[in-house]
């Protein structure tokens, strides 16, 4: 007479278990509906689907034929099994409370992310207005009578504004690989020439600190597979981290080795250095080693999350050691031809669209 307590449609469930228990000779469990003792139930209740019922569950397994007791007939084999059935319904309002939870807690990521993307297109458009200007006042053709001081204030207009719009840049770019909505565009391009480039532009800024800035390069790898704008703003990321956590005297050394179906890039600083507690949250957004009030190195704590974003699009993988007072490493792996996924798939497609969607859960 149990089964006419179990709710109609886990009746199935109810006796697939009992049979699997006694046809493969092994425990068997399931969880399903039955009719609740009280006549009168919480309708607000999620772990209920129906009012009237409580999630139970029942673990079932077949007794050895000695501790039956039941003479068996020639013809027919009897089966005992013994099953003990708890009620969870409890643990079910718990996984529903947990599931509420992150749901809320996703829209809110979500709800984030597109508030990122909206103001920094909101910010873009004046912020390129701010620089174009100040190009034009601090031009000496279009503004002749400018002092000195008024030229001074313009470039500290314009540095500013090119400073903000890199912030609002590297936001934007987050936004969307953290909304899966980043697209990897492949191209042929010399890494080394790549490498060189950036390098070059750094080293005017380690100047100012007396900051060298070298590379040693695998000669082999001339063209590789790649978004190439990732690319550089990958290298970008981690040198100017680099030169900027440096000590000033110290030097940055860029190294870059391959083999037939990857690379590896590794950025080396003799600076201060990053507390090992510190290292696993550096690829989340807005993380940042030295976290007081009174910071010492500007930076909004999107580097290394962007390059790791970056990385992880590309099917690499990011690898950070450091020691206090010592320095830092940070090495990337990438293939060395990135594979465009068969954009005709579903499934492709959706990997490729809710990318960063798991990776920001699994690095939460």
């Amino acid at each position: 007479g149990f089964i006419n307590l179990v709710h109609p449609e886990d009746r199935a469930i109810y006796l697939e278990t009992f049979s699997r228990a006694a046809g493969k000779n092994t425990l068997a469990q399931a969880e399903f509906r039955v009719k609740s003792n009280s006549s009168t139930q919480d309708d607000t209740q999620s772990s209920q689907d129906e009012i009237g019922y409580s999630w139970v569950e029942m673990r079932c397994k077949p007794l050895p034929e000695e501790a039956t007791g039941v003479a068996h007939d020639d013809e027919i084999e009897q089966i005992r099994v013994v099953a003990v059935t708890r009620d969870i319904s409890d643990l079910k309002a718990q996984q529903a409370e947990i599931t509420h939870a992150r749901d809320i807690a996703e829209e809110a990521s979500r709800t984030k992310t597109r508030f990122l993307a909206n103001i920094s297109h909101e910010l873009r458009t004046p912020l390129n207005a701010i620089i174009g200007f100040s190009d034009l006042l601090g031009d000496k053709r279009f503004n002749s009578n400018a002092t000195s001081n008024q030229l001074d204030y313009i470039k500290l207009i314009h540095q500013s504004g090119s400073h903000l719009l890199l912030v609002v840049n590297d936001l934007l770019d987050m936004s969307m690989i953290e909304a899966g909505k980043l697209r990897i565009k492949p191209e042929v391009f010399d890494l080394c020439t790549l490498i060189t480039s950036v390098v070059r532009i750094m080293q005017v800024t380690a100047d100012v600190r007396d900051v060298r800035v070298s590379h040693n390069l695998d000669e082999d790898i001339c063209n590789i597979t790649a978004d190439r704008r990732a690319v550089h703003q990958i290298l970008f990321n981690l040198i100017s981290n680099a030169v900027k956590f440096s000590h000033d005297g110290g030097e940055v050394r860029v190294f870059l080795n391959s083999n037939s179906s990857r690379i590896t890039l590794s950025v080396m600083d003799n600076g201060i250095g990053i507390s090992p507690e510190v290292i696993p949250k550096l690829c989340q957004p807005f993380v940042q080693a030295e976290s007081s009030n009174s910071r010492t190195y500007d930076g909004a704590g999107l580097g290394l999350s962007l390059v790791a974003g970056f990385v992880e699009l590309h099917g690499g993988k990011i690898n950070i050691a450091s020691e206090v007072s010592k320095g830092t490493c940070v090495t990337i792996s990438i293939p060395r031809h990135y594979q465009v996924k068969n954009s005709n798939s579903k499934t492709a497609q959706n990997s490729a669209e809710g990318h960063l969607d798991s990776a920001a859960r699994k690095s939460a």
